[in-house]
């Protein structure tokens, strides 16, 4: 053969082959299908994360509202009171179960208790949580309950929030229906005269 003979180039056609419609959705489909539990799951982690939070919150307040009554108490006891009987509030029977104490307040007086009775909301301004704020997530009620015979005061710290439950004007409401899963949480004491 000649060497310059022209010979036709022999062209291969690549034919590109895709994903048919068909094949575009069912893998989607499975995708989707497999994706969806997996966001189920992270959602309710999440919720369960933000609970865990308010049960935590409000065991803290709860507990705080215990400590604040001890510490009344004392101080009481410093400033010379030498029973329980005038650290209780002024008026009412032997049990208040509409009281509320903060941090803030003034814990020594020998005439009168420095918890005020009257339920408020109970929200967070600044660092510390205080009553009055009129639109926290958080509510404290204090129930006191006076036993002139041994002169000891018992004292629950309940805290709730949400309308799941509001407690009553008992104690054993409280102990029997505030639990976590009716957003609520509550700390308990005896307080005992100083000799």
């Amino acid at each position: 053969m000649p060497a310059n003979t022209f010979h036709p180039m022999r062209i291969k056609r690549n034919v590109l082959n895709g994903f048919s419609l068909a094949e575009t959705m069912l893998s989607m489909t499975v995708l989707i299908v497999g994706i969806l539990p997996i966001l189920a799951a992270m959602n309710g982690g999440l919720k369960h994360s933000l609970e865990s939070r308010s049960i935590i919150t409000a065991s803290g307040l709860a507990q705080e509202g215990v400590e604040l009554l001890k510490n009344v108490k004392d101080n009481n006891a410093f400033a010379g009171g030498t029973s329980l009987a005038v650290w209780l509030p002024p008026s009412g029977g032997p049990t208040w179960n509409d009281c509320r104490i903060d941090f803030n307040d003034n814990a020594v007086s020998t005439t009168g208790f420095p918890v005020s009775c009257g339920q408020s909301n109970f929200s967070l301004s600044g660092t510390p949580y205080v009553h009055g704020g009129g639109s926290g997530k958080f509510n404290r009620r204090i129930f006191l309950s006076y036993d002139s015979t041994n002169e000891t005061v018992d004292c629950i710290s309940v805290v709730y929030w949400g309308s799941t439950y509001v407690p009553s004007t008992t104690m054993a409401d409280v102990r029997s229906q505030c639990s976590a899963s009716n957003a609520c949480a509550y700390a308990e004491t005896t307080l005992t005269p100083w000799e």
